[in-house]
């Protein structure tokens, strides 16, 4: 006769059964309502431009970049991908921020970063990204008569056309399913147009952002970016991978509590560096809503494994189960002898 049996894994904190047999283990009404986040990450980074003019000056560590705040989401369950060099053109970012609607939770977060030049016009107000296949263009003034330079040569610039602009960047964060949005903009080139080059993101205000957002610009207005083979990296990302690890050990990972410390601490690196010639002023726009990164590490135990004789087990949280025929069961089973 078929009995109930109450089963309890106590032994380790998960109990390893085997898939076949496997009956889940009860969980309460707290339990079941917790929804796990999804975490996401779009890092976008270029070093090497498909145009020579763009190149000059010639940027060093974009990818490096993208790949180590990669690296470290990685290590807290993120999902990363990458569009780096020739996969950074312009089609390939706006088609992957349209994919952003698919991507993260209400309690997941969305991180896009964006590592290489970036550009402002005088005729605009919005921060443009630019993706490999950057195209130049000659500057002309409101009367479309070219411009030349002190040297007499025709001023050149990047063609807005095939820029990806900050317009774009944000729909892509404010349509994506996350309740936390994190973007990162290490970027900044010379405006033709100007003696000193222009911060990317610099006019990006807090009412420009979706709800729920916070962005961290590497410099703010008449700075560029700041490099160095010392580190590996630029300065602003350099001290981003120091704090990060704050995020994870300390008693909570949102991105309002290391903004101070960024600013401070890019700005002393720089400053330091260059003997004082030359400044870089994080540029945060974060609001009074908390934004976490929902940095947590990935377990070390499989949730699956094969042993030696080819039977799956699958890892099943510590509880408790009924295993066995219930007594209705039994009763039908004594009527139909």
């Amino acid at each position: 006769m078929a009995i109930i049996r109450r089963v309890y894994l106590w032994a380790f904190p998960w109990a390893l059964l085997s898939t076949a047999l496997a009956i889940p283990a009860a969980l309460s009404a707290d339990e079941t309502s917790k929804v796990e986040p999804k975490r996401y990450a779009l890092l976008v980074a270029v070093t090497s431009y498909q145009h020579a003019e763009m190149n000059m000056p010639q940027l060093q560590f974009p990818e490096a970049d993208a790949q180590a705040v990669g690296e470290f989401l990685e290590d807290y369950g993120y999902d990363v991908e990458y569009l780096l060099g020739p996969q950074a053109t312009k089609l390939a970012i706006e088609k992957k921020l349209d994919e952003l609607a698919d991507q993260g939770n209400e309690e997941g977060t969305v991180v896009l970063g964006f590592w290489g030049h970036g550009v402002e016009f005088e005729s605009t107000s919005e921060s443009m990204f630019c993706p490999f296949d950057t195209k130049i263009r000659t500057v002309v003034d409101a009367r479309g008569k070219k411009l030349f330079d002190k040297d007499g040569k025709p001023m050149i610039e990047p063609d807005s056309i095939s820029l990806v602009g900050m317009s774009t960047v944000l729909l892509g964060l404010r349509v994506s399913r996350a309740g936390n949005r994190l973007l990162l903009a290490d970027c900044c080139r010379q405006s033709p147009n100007r003696a000193r080059g222009r911060a990317f993101g610099s006019r990006t205000e807090l009412t420009d952002l979706p709800d729920n957002t916070a962005a961290l610009f590497a410099c703010s207005e008449l700075e560029q970016a700041y490099e160095d083979k010392e580190w590996g990296h630029g300065a602003f990302t350099k001290c981003l991978l120091d704090l990060l690890p704050t995020l994870a050990t300390g008693d909570g990972d949102d991105v309002n509590s290391i903004t101070s410390k960024l600013k401070h601490n890019v700005a002393t690196l720089v400053k330091d560096r260059s003997n004082g010639r030359d400044r870089q002023t994080v540029n945060p726009i974060t609001s009074a809503v908390v934004v976490n990164l929902k940095i947590q590490p990935k377990s070390s135990m499989p949730t699956e494994i094969t042993n030696s004789i080819g039977m799956k087990l699958k890892l099943i949280p510590a509880g408790e189960f009924l295993m066995g025929s219930s007594d209705a069961d039994v009763a039908a089973a004594l009527r139909a002898d």
